[in-house]
């Protein structure tokens, strides 16, 4: 952690302030209180990035030559919750917070949890897996392959691209309308404008992860759930018809898909009308 505190620190912080207040007032709220594994995932970042003594970056961060020479696959997680000073956590936190409580409270906690791994594990994966094909192929002035890097910004990215497949719609940012599906491309612009030094391989490496979790893995999930509940279906069917009655189970389960349709489509509705009025 920094000694000292400069306006960029500053900054940020009222940037999270804002976001803050922001998801308590679209719930009709005075806290600042947020749901289970988005309260985890900060605090996470916030005990490491806290921890007296701190941490050895060379120990924990991303790095491909430790990966895959030295089998050192924890580094796929640890770097994650690593930053490299205040103004890299609070950024990475607020762009997080938003996409975390749309996908915690359409999907369960269990579902985040789920998405957070998968993304982490996947970006940080491509990551290595470019790095490994640069040194191989490209012959190139920066070497990522011994390079390192940290923080959640590759993670945030899967996350703007995944809740913005789920979120649907339009948003607006800077005035302008865009579709929800590509609002990580000015969020992408915006940070290597911003920060040019951050690594842009790996922030791709998360937009891949969210590209693959939202436009690959779903559908499948989706195929699955549907075949599941169509198998069911005719089960309870024909169990009807040798029966002679309707099955009260198949209407019950019936009535509760059409109760977490009409759910989604309240919270992508919601989310449109708050986004419409930033």
């Amino acid at each position: 952690m920094p000694v000292e505190w400069d306006s960029r620190h500053f900054v940020a912080l009222l940037e999270l302030v804002r976001v803050l207040n922001e998801h308590a007032r679209s719930n009709d709220s005075t806290s600042f209180s947020l749901p289970a594994v988005t309260t985890a995932t900060c605090l996470a970042q916030l005990i490491v990035f806290f921890k007296p003594g701190g941490v050895r970056l060379r120990d924990v961060s991303l790095s491909p030559y430790c990966v895959v020479d030295r089998k050192e696959y924890y580094r796929l997680l640890t770097a994650a919750v690593v930053h490299v000073d205040a103004t890299h956590l609070i950024t990475n936190m607020t762009a997080a917070i938003p996409d975390c409580l749309l996908l915690e409270e359409t999907g369960g906690s269990g579902g985040l949890a789920a998405d957070l791994l998968l993304l982490t594990l996947t970006s940080h994966a491509l990551y290595v897996v470019f790095a490994c094909v640069q040194k191989g192929v490209f012959i190139k002035r920066y070497n990522y392959y011994s390079m390192v890097t940290v923080g959640f910004s590759g993670v945030v990215f899967g996350l703007k691209v995944w809740a913005g497949y789920k979120r649907g719609g339009h948003i607006t940012i800077w005035g302008v309308p865009v579709p929800a599906r590509f609002s990580w491309l000015p969020a992408l612009a915006l940070t290597h404008l911003c920060v040019p030094e951050a690594s842009f391989p790996a922030h791709i490496a998360g937009v891949v992860a969210g590209i693959t979790r939202a436009y690959c893995i779903e559908p499948v999930l989706c195929g699955l759930k549907h075949g599941w509940n169509w198998t069911r279906q005719w089960q309870d069917r024909g169990a009807a018809r040798l029966l002679g009655t309707a099955d009260p189970a198949m209407q019950q389960r019936r009535q509760q898909q059409q109760q977490e349709q009409q759910v989604q489509q309240d919270w992508r509705l919601r989310y449109q009308q708050q986004w419409q009025r930033q």
